[in-house]
C-alpha cells in the first residue's frame, strides 16, 4: 500500500521565504534637470551679486561724489538745496511705490516684484549717499572729502529731506488706508440696503 503523496519542504516555497533584493527604481531625470537650473541660477545670483558690490564699493562712490560736486557747483547753497531735493524726492517717491506694491491686492506677484524692484532702482542715490556717509573703505572715504569740499552739507541735508519724505510717506500712507476703509465700509452698507430692498 503506498503513501499517499508527500511534497517535500524543500521543494514547497514557504510563505516567509526571503525575497530578493527588489529592483532600485531608476533616477528620474526630470529631477536631475531641476536641480541643475537651480545651481545655474544660484551662481548667476552670486556672480551679479559680486560684480554689484564691487562696482558699489569701488566705482559708485567716487562717481557720485564727483556728479554731485559739478551739480551744487561748491556752494554751501547748492550743496543744501540738491541735498534736499534729492534725499525727498528719491526718498518719498520709492515709499509710495513700495506701499502701492504691499498694500494693493494684485493679482499676480510679479507685478509686486516689478514695483519694489523699482522702487529699490528709485532709492539708489540715497543709498550711495548713505554708503559714502557711513560705509567704510577708501573709496567711500575718498567720496566723503569730495563732498566735503565740492558740496558742503549735501550729506546732512539728504539725510533731513529724507526724514521729512519719510513722515510725508506715513502721512499718505495713512490717509489712503482711511479712504480705502471708508470705502469698503460705504460698498459694505450699499450691499445692505440691496439686499434689504
Amino acid at each position: 500500500m503506498t503513501e499517499p503523496h508527500r511534497e517535500s519542504s524543500a521543494a514547497r516555497p514557504t510563505e516567509d521565504a526571503v525575497e530578493g533584493p527588489a529592483a532600485e527604481p531608476s533616477p528620474d531625470p526630470g529631477h536631475f534637470r531641476h536641480w541643475r537650473r537651480w545651481l545655474v541660477v544660484g551662481a548667476l545670483l552670486v556672480a551679479a551679486g559680486l560684480l554689484l558690490f564691487f562696482v558699489w564699493t569701488s566705482f559708485l562712490p567716487r562717481w557720485w561724489a564727483q556728479t554731485i560736486s559739478r551739480q551744487t557747483g561748491g556752494t554751501f547753497s547748492g550743496g543744501v538745496g540738491w541735498g534736499l531735493i534729492l534725499g525727498f524726492l528719491f526718498t518719498l517717491v520709492p515709499l509710495l511705490i513700495m506701499g502701492v506694491a504691499l498694500f494693493r491686492n494684485w493679482k499676480y506677484l510679479g507685478v509686486r516684484i516689478a514695483l519694489a524692484v523699482l522702487a529699490i532702482l528709485l532709492a539708489v542715490p540715497n543709498l550711495i549717499t548713505l554708503s559714502v556717509s557711513v560705509a567704510p573703505g577708501r573709496a567711500n572715504e575718498i567720496a566723503r572729502t569730495t563732498m566735503d569740499v565740492n558740496a558742503p552739507w549735501f550729506r546732512g541735508a539728504t539725510g533731513i529731506g529724507a526724514a521729512i519724505a519719510g513722515a510725508v510717506a506715513i502721512v499718505l500712507w495713512i490717509l489712503g488706508y482711511i479712504r480705502r476703509s471708508r470705502g469698503r465700509e460705504v460698498r459694505r452698507l450699499r450691499a445692505e440696503l440691496d439686499a434689504a430692498d
